[in-house]
């Protein structure tokens, strides 16, 4: 269905865009299963074993309450005392790997992230100097009046579409084929949030082969007329909280959200 979308080089950029979007998105919410699924916190040194171990742990205990016998009673003992040996052991080992040079910050910050019981999501009320906000939409206000998240940096690309960039000989003629598209498509961390289009990499990745044909069509207009999307120049801003009182918008830092075939 992709295959029948207008030609970039007569819709233009924008258009284009849009409509791969729509049709995209369409096809995703019709073709693809959803599944609602309940997501557990887990403590990260947990392996396979270890919550094998935990479930014949509770399986001996369901099966000693209900039949009250020693024999059961005995076993699940054992396997309680085996699953806080594995349990401890897991939990040493994972500190240790922790702390070891290999480990990148990515996965130090990850580890404390879980660890942490500290979750700072933005409260109730926000002030910004005298000023308060319990409503979403005047939170959003002060957070965008506010000096770390409005720097007003200068326009890195025309206020519109229409208003076409000049172009480095280099840059005119730069092209891009759909296997070089699938290629980079595949290399994104499956992970990555999205921006304001709504479209994860998660969706990208498992329909690369798919959309990388008409993704290098509207790349290759974009290289040739100078012209960008729209949506590819706005992002979603999220605030992240620093440190102090979380009721102050100074206290927090703007994430911004780019879309992903944009960004």
């Amino acid at each position: 269905m992709l295959a029948g979308l207008p030609n970039p080089s007569t819709s233009g950029v924008d258009k284009a865009w849009s409509n791969f979007k729509s049709t995209f998105l369409r096809l995703i919410t019709e073709m693809v299963p959803h599944k609602l699924v309940k997501i557990r916190k887990s403590l990260p040194w947990l392996t396979k074993a270890a919550r094998l171990c935990m479930q014949m742990r509770d399986r001996a205990h369901r099966e000693a309450k209900k039949f009250n016998s020693a024999s059961l009673w005995e076993k699940f003992r054992s396997l309680r005392n085996q699953t806080i040996n594995i349990l401890r052991k897991e939990k040493r080992a994972f500190f240790r790997s922790l702390s070891s040079r290999q480990t990148t910050c990515k996965a130090f910050w990850k580890a404390r992230r879980m660890l942490s019981q500290d979750r700072h999501p933005v409260p109730s009320c926000v002030t910004s100097g005298s000023v308060s906000a319990t409503n979403p939409s005047d939170q959003a206000d002060l957070f965008n009046l506010s000096s770390c998240f409005s720097p007003n940096p200068p326009p890195l690309f025309p206020s519109s579409s229409e208003e076409q960039l000049t172009l480095a000989p280099a840059l005119s003629t730069l092209s891009c084929s759909p296997d070089e598209v699938a290629s980079v498509i595949k290399r994104l961390h499956k992970d990555i949030a999205s921006g304001p289009d709504g479209i994860s990499s998660r969706m990208l990745k498992g329909t690369s082969q798919a959309i990388c044909s008409p993704l290098s069509d509207i790349f290759n207009v974009s290289f040739s007329s100078g012209l960008v999307p729209l949506e590819w120049k706005s992002s979603r801003v999220i605030p992240v909280y620093k440190a102090g009182d979380p009721s102050d918008v100074a206290n927090y830092r703007p994430k911004s959200l780019a879309t992903i075939v944009g960004g």
